[in-house]
Formats: structure tokens, sequence, C-alpha cells
């Protein structure tokens, strides 16, 4: 159980932490907004999908630039992961990690929710300072 929250928590953390030297305008490190604020803009809109964990103990909401196919392709990368063109139902999560990014493939942001028998406190120190921590429903 654990173990698959850790994975895919990991998986899309990476996701934000991924940089590249070569671009002044990419962030090295998830919820921090790029030279010119996008990915703060992209955390700002509505989802148009989500990634949640074949488990249910995850699922991840993607706004922004990035096209649905590419934010598709991301969540079968993960393994054991089912996309949606919903966002993530937030009824019972305990809470979310928001974290904006921009990327080669645009501005955008993930919200990754939590729901039982992960604890707020897991998936706070999961967030830890790659997100900005949001309360569940």
């Amino acid at each position: 159980m654990r173990f698959s929250l850790c994975i895919l928590a990991a998986s899309f953390m990476s996701m934000a932490a991924c940089g590249s030297n070569d671009d002044p305008d990419f962030v090295d490190g998830g919820g921090q907004p790029g030279v010119d604020g996008s990915s703060q803009a992209a955390c700002s809109m509505t989802p148009y999908g989500s990634c949640r964990s074949n488990d249910g103990f995850a699922c991840a909401e993607y706004a922004g630039s990035i096209s649905q196919q590419q934010a598709s392709t991301q969540c079968g990368n993960f393994g054991d992961t089912t996309w949606s063109d919903a966002p993530c139902d937030r009824g019972g999560t305990v809470g979310g990690c928001q974290i904006g990014q921009d990327s080669p493939l645009g501005a955008y942001c993930t919200t990754i929710w939590w729901y039982p028998p992960t604890t707020g406190e897991t998936g706070m120190a999961a967030c830890g300072t790659a997100g900005t921590w949001i309360p569940g429903a």
C-alpha cells in the first residue's frame, strides 16, 4: 500500500524536479514559478484530466499548457495507473500537493490528491518543499 503511494508520489515529484541547465526559464524544482510566473498561472486553471493509481490511494490532476495527450502519456509511463479526461474525485481526500512546473512541454500544474488509509501527515511529508500542501475535503 505505502509502497505504491511512495512510487506514485516519487514519480510525480520527479516530473516537477527535473530541469534543464541550458534553459534559463526552466525551473529546477517544483512549486516555484518560472521567470514569467507561467506555472503559477497554470495552477490557477481548471484541471483537464487526471491520473489515478489503480490501488486507489492517489490521483494527480493536470492543468496548464501541456496537452491531454502529453499528460496521458506521462500517466501511462508511471505504470499501474489509469488516465481520465476528468479531474480527480476530491471527496474523502486527506489532502493534495500542488506543483507548478515550467518545462519544455509548457507551463503546467500537477496536484496530487491522497486518499485514506494515507494520512494527511504522510501526504504532507511526501509533498515536502516540492509543492504547496492543500488540506483535504
